[in-house]
Parts: structure tokens; C-alpha cells; sequence
């Protein structure tokens, strides 16, 4: 008897006849890619903001938001920001008591920026938003208000219902087709979520719930507290899959009457996202050894910040080392060169001493 299946020729195969679209890429027509934020959050694309509670992402969310309603300038880079409507979607900050006042402390024009709250169900029944059902309705809106730049969805996981959130293959179909609606719409869609319980991993693996997340996003950032200084916070590139390492930006929470600001920091941040997620001990951050290091090298005056952590990798020390020994001593940072010739740099310097004086 016979026991291996009947092998079906592949030209009388019933699945042969499916249709198919297909070509060949001399016939695909080039595109550029579009940015939000040049070579940070692209346009018609889905991006990410990974990082702890308390650590800024649905305030910078806000920010953005400020931004495009105005039209103003982006930060510290000062490129262009294209003017139009956000939508955020977001279930743990309150709309009345959180989100408006934080626009409001932005300069945000409050009629550019929409909130979604609750979506009707086929049974006519209101309930909260769904990743998993309400792509239509955002579609909606997008013809609504033919002028949305940004959807902000914070977090993913209060939006899956009972999907498995840790499952690549419900993740990418669950993902698809708001990657479908980015594109066809030209918006960006700027999705939050949070860090995993995993130390020591690249950046790229703390991602909260599916690695198929991040994979999906064409820009991945990560947001963390500063290890020198509790109020700063560092917002820094994990992936980008269409643009050069801009490299990452660093800025302070303050309060203005009563509500949490972001202040822009000019110093430029040469932590990589990994070494800004690891544990502190894990680091060796302020040992005494790179002290010394940092403080002997600096001794004959101002040195490059890119001279002090290409150097100070030969002996081991990383640049979260590098910055922690920086702070330990005091040494200053700042913009060394003419200004008139384009030619200034940002430099470590020891503090003076009386007996430089």
C-alpha cells in the first residue's frame, strides 16, 4: 500500500489560477520619501515611541501636536513643519484635566487638533476604540479633515481587545491595514507603547508585547531618563529604515501654571539608545578610573564631545560613561569656534580653577 500523498502535477494545481499582481521594477515608478519631521517621523509611514511611564512620550505627543497645528518650526534642528490637523487617540490621559492643558501650555491651536473617544459598533452600540475594527472610522475622519497630518495611537495595547499582543503574526495583521491607510493617506501614524522587563538587550528588543511592532515601524525612538540628572530626559533614535542617524535630543519637564513643558536642551546626545536603557550598574557609570581618564585628557584645555568618546572607546568607557564622568567633574559643555564661518563645535572643558584666574 501506497503511503505518500498524491503528489498534484503544479500546472492542473486549483490554486494555480489565483490571480496575482506582479512587475518588474523598471515599471514601478520612483517616489521620494515625504517627512513630518525631516529624517525623524515620515510621512505615510507607522513610527513608534517606546519608554517607562513617566518619561514623556504622551507629553511629547502633545508637543508634536502644538507644533503642527501652528505650523511652527521643529526643535533645535528649526526644519520645516508642515501645518495641519493631529488625531489623538489616546486611553490614559484625560482629555479636560491632562491633554488640554498641555496644549494649551504648547501655543497649540486647539481647532487643529481632534481627540477620538468613543466609536459606534455595527449593533449601534458606543465603545472604545479598536485597532482591530476601526480602521474605517479613522478613514473617515482622514475625509473628513483632508488636512490631518499625525494620528497618535497611546498605547497600542489598550487598543487590541483580546488579541495577543506578544503574537507576530496577530500583531503584523493587525498592523497592516492602518500601514495601508498611512500610505494611501500621506499621514503619519505615530504609534506609543512601552518598554518590556528585559535588561541588556539591544534597543530594539525592550519593545513591550511582539518584536513584529517595531519590525512594522519605518522610525523607532526611545524615551528614558537621563542617569546624570532625573529631570532630563533623552529622546533617541533605536531604528530608522529611511534615513541617516540624526542622532538623538535631550530636554528638561518643567512646570508652567500648574502643567508639565518641555525645554529643548541645544548639547547634542551621543548615547545610543541601548546604552540610554541599561541598568546603571550594568554601565559602571562615574567609575573612578574613567574620571581620571576624562579629567587627565581634558587637562590641556577644550576637547571635540566626538574626540572625548571616540578616544575615550579605545580604553572601554562608553559614552554613558564618558557623560557620567563629565557630570561627576563638573566640566562644562559648550560651542567652541566662529560663528560667522559655520565652523563651531560642541567641546568638554574642565571648570576653572583660583589658580586659573
Amino acid at each position: 500500500m501506497n503511503k505518500h500523498p498524491k503528489v498534484i502535477p503544479i500546472s492542473k494545481h486549483p490554486l494555480r489560477k489565483r490571480k496575482h499582481d506582479s512587475e518588474g521594477f523598471s515599471s514601478v515608478k520612483p517616489t521620494c520619501i515625504k517627512w513630518l519631521w525631516p529624517r525623524r517621523i515620515p510621512i505615510g509611514k507607522l513610527s513608534l515611541f517606546v519608554g517607562d511611564p513617566g518619561c514623556g512620550k504622551s507629553l511629547l505627543t502633545t508637543l508634536l501636536a502644538a507644533h503642527i497645528s501652528t505650523g511652527q518650526r521643529w526643535p533645535i534642528d528649526h526644519t520645516a513643519c508642515p501645518s495641519g490637523k493631529t488625531l489623538l487617540i489616546c486611553a490614559e490621559d484625560d482629555a479636560g484635566d491632562t491633554i488640554l492643558p498641555r496644549l494649551k501650555a504648547a501655543n497649540a491651536d486647539l481647532d487643529n487638533v481632534l481627540s477620538l473617544n468613543e466609536c459606534e459598533g455595527v449593533d449601534g452600540v458606543w465603545r472604545p476604540f479598536s485597532l482591530l475594527t476601526d480602521v474605517a472610522i479613522v478613514e473617515d475622519i482622514l475625509i473628513d479633515h483632508p488636512d490631518l497630518k499625525l494620528i497618535v495611537i497611546d498605547p497600542v495595547s489598550a487598543f487590541l481587545e483580546a488579541a495577543d499582543g506578544n503574537s507576530n503574526i496577530a500583531m503584523r495583521a493587525i498592523l497592516a491595514p492602518w500601514q495601508a491607510l498611512a500610505s494611501i493617506h500621506e499621514v503619519s501614524i505615530l504609534l506609543i507603547t512601552h518598554l518590556n522587563k528585559t535588561t541588556g538587550n539591544n534597543a530594539l528588543y525592550r519593545t513591550s508585547g511582539s518584536i513584529a511592532l517595531p519590525a512594522a515601524c519605518r522610525a523607532v525612538f526611545s524615551l528614558s531618563r537621563s542617569s546624570e540628572d532625573e529631570n532630563k530626559r533623552l529622546f533617541l533614535p533605536v531604528k530608522n529604515n529611511l534615513a541617516v542617524d540624526v542622532g538623538g535630543l535631550e530636554f528638561t519637564i518643567e512646570e508652567c501654571a500648574g502643567t508639565p513643558v518641555i525645554r529643548w536642551m541645544d548639547e547634542p546626545v551621543t548615547l545610543t539608545s541601548t546604552e540610554a536603557l541599561e541598568p546603571p550598574d550594568e554601565n559602571k557609570l562615574g567609575t573612578e578610573d574613567c574620571r581620571i581618564w576624562l579629567a587627565d585628557y581634558l587637562a590641556e584645555g577644550p576637547q571635540a564631545v566626538k574626540l572625548c568618546i571616540r578616544e575615550g572607546s579605545q580604553y572601554g568607557y562608553s559614552s554613558k560613561m564618558l557623560r557620567c564622568a563629565r557630570e561627576h567633574l563638573g566640566a562644562d559643555s559648550k560651542k567652541i569656534g566662529s560663528a560667522t564661518t559655520e565652523k563651531q563645535f560642541w567641546a568638554w572643558q574642565l571648570p576653572a580653577t583660583k589658580d586659573d584666574t
